[in-house]
């Protein structure tokens, strides 16, 4: 049996940031086994490593400066908590956060050594660069291209107690003695300090413009905004298609639109709303479960079945009972800062995979239809959580998720497009090489997890109705799938991790906007490198 889904679900898509990059930000909640990185601008690892090399060039660049910029640079492309803490310790010893009302630099050796630093690395305030939220605005400077000027110029913003977002280069086409630097900054035109700053730049460099706001898509910024997108779903209980399970069924429909009430009704920060699953549906459940846990242990990947294993230890999970999304939540939010939260029917793909961005999962509480227990032509509880919830608990499906969400942000409609079918051939149908499977393949993908025909017929050693490539999201990008069929092709990775590198190598190199984006967890909102503007989605010129 073939999992369908309607075509308005273009699930989701995200980018997670070049780590190590400029200004970027590797935090990690008390608690939760995986560091959030955060999604950085492409060129941002790049900018570390040069302003590093720069140091040399500039007149009061010490030894000690240029040595902590690369290890502070290496322990931000590294992972893990003590890579982390060992980046922000070295920050810290080279500048203190400075604020708008006018904090002092911090006492250094010397007071350039400092002025560098903090430029380079950006001002931080508890670990988070850009806590404070000012506004971005953003410069064209053109400048002779020489040894170390660079340096000169960041030292300027730097000298004026302003914190570089975001820097990109442009060399002149027609005078390869100049090159351009678009500079975002955290600042207000209005303000003495950047008044000064324009003239100072304005008094060296060889042309000099404000850079106007970027035109993007709009998306949300904070946790709270996604209550709005919660709101623009199709509506459970009335719009039933002809051919779901329970289109004639009074009953049923008038369920449906009990438990989508509970999620209409969900707000950010509330708890969320528990289900008194009735005996039918517990018997739904049941049925599924059955089937589909005799096929787990060789069919889907170690990651999963090591979760599905907690979770059942936990209590959560079992055969006599349907999990409620509350408790399902609390667990996967103390694994991986991962959240589910209600809605009550589809989404479109921009608005599913925008929540991703901040590590948040919709999720439907409704159950299928008892009369085809096996089949559903949408997302319900059990695909939620039997096909996607457990891996939500592991780091590194967890980040592959929250870099497709990521990506998702400000995209453009024919990169929401090849998002989406990244998003399909691996969250909903990924496969993964393992050998020490007797099938030599097992699922981590939600589609196939959800579906004892789907799973089988995925991982059947001998199926030649099935073509397995190795995973390309750039060949997946152009793959057109069915909906309401199994699937005759599909992609495998070697490993969870090995998914995740690919498709971030795959969002560097094809997935473009203006800015870069980082997901404040503190805050739970989003933090972007450069000043955008948003317009309607709906506009397509």
């Amino acid at each position: 049996m073939a999992f369908r889904t309607l075509s308005r679900i273009h699930f989701s898509a995200a980018l997670l940031a070049v780590r190590g990059g400029a200004q970027s930000s590797m935090s990690q909640e008390q608690g939760h086994q995986g560091v959030y990185p955060s999604r950085s601008d492409l060129l941002g690892q790049r900018v570390l490593g040069f302003a590093a090399t720069q140091f040399t060039t500039c007149a009061a660049g010490s030894t000690w400066v240029v040595s902590a910029a690369k290890e502070a640079q290496n322990a931000g492309v590294d992972q893990g908590v003590e890579a982390s803490s060992r980046r922000s310790s070295l920050i810290r010893q080279t500048h203190l956060r400075l604020d708008e009302e006018g904090e002092a630099f911090a006492s250094a050796s010397d007071e350039n050594e400092s002025a560098v630093a903090t430029s380079a690395f950006g001002s931080s305030k508890h670990g988070n660069p850009l806590l404070r939220r000012l506004p971005i605005n953003t410069v064209s400077c053109e400048i002779e291209d020489r040894v170390g000027a660079l340096c000169n110029l960041i030292g300027i913003f730097a000298a004026h107690n302003l914190n570089i977002t975001q820097l990109k280069s442009t060399p002149n086409p027609l005078d390869l003695r100049k090159m351009t630097f678009s500079i975002s900054f955290e600042g207000d035109w209005e303000t003495e300090k950047v008044k000064q700053l324009v003239d100072k730049l304005k008094s060296i460099c060889v042309a000099f413009a404000r850079g106007a706001p970027k035109d993007v898509p709009w998306f949300p910024r904070s946790v709270e905004d996604l209550d709005g997108l919660a709101s623009h779903t199709l509506e459970a209980s009335k719009d039933l298609e002809a051919d779901h399970p329970g289109f004639h069924d009074a009953v049923y429909r008038k369920r449906r639109q009990e438990i989508a009430a509970l999620a209409q009704n969900h707000r950010s920060g509330q708890p969320i709303g528990l289900v008194d699953y009735t005996p039918e549906e517990v018997a739904t459940w049941n049925h599924v479960w059955g089937i589909l846990t005799e096929l787990y242990p060789t069919r889907a990947c170690r990651e999963y079945n090591e979760v599905l294993a907690e979770l059942r230890d936990a209590g959560l999970y079992g055969p006599d009972r349907v999990p409620q999304v509350a408790e399902v939540n609390e667990y996967i939010k103390g694994k991986t800062g991962f959240t589910l939260r209600p809605v009550a029917g589809l989404l479109a793909a921009r608005d599913f995979m925008n929540a991703l961005a901040f590590r948040t999962f919709f999720s439907t509480q409704y159950i299928r239809h008892h009369s085809a227990p096996l089949y559903t032509p949408e997302p319900d509880i059990i695909h939620e959580l039997l096909g996607h919830a457990p891996l939500l608990a592991n780091p590194d499906f967890a980040e592959f998720s929250q870099l497709l969400g990521l990506a998702s942000l400000g995209a453009s409609e024919e990169d929401i497009v090849r998002l989406q079918r990244c998003y399909w051939f691996s969250v909903e149908f990924g496969l993964l090489l393992e050998s020490t499977q007797s099938h030599g393949l097992t699922a981590y993908g939600a589609g196939l997890l959800s579906s004892p025909g789907e799973l089988q017929h995925a991982t059947s050693p001998t199926n030649t109705r099935l073509a397995i490539h190795r995973w390309s999201p750039e060949e997946a990008a152009r793959q057109q799938f069915p909906i309401t069929t199994f699937q005759p092709v599909l992609y495998a990775a070697d490993s969870l991790k090995d998914a995740r590198e690919i498709l971030l190598q795959y969002i560097q190199n094809h997935i473009h906007t203006p800015f870069s984006t980082r997901f404040d967890s503190q805050t739970g909102t989003i933090q972007v490198t450069t000043d955008v503007r948003s317009r309607p989605v709906s506009l397509k010129f």
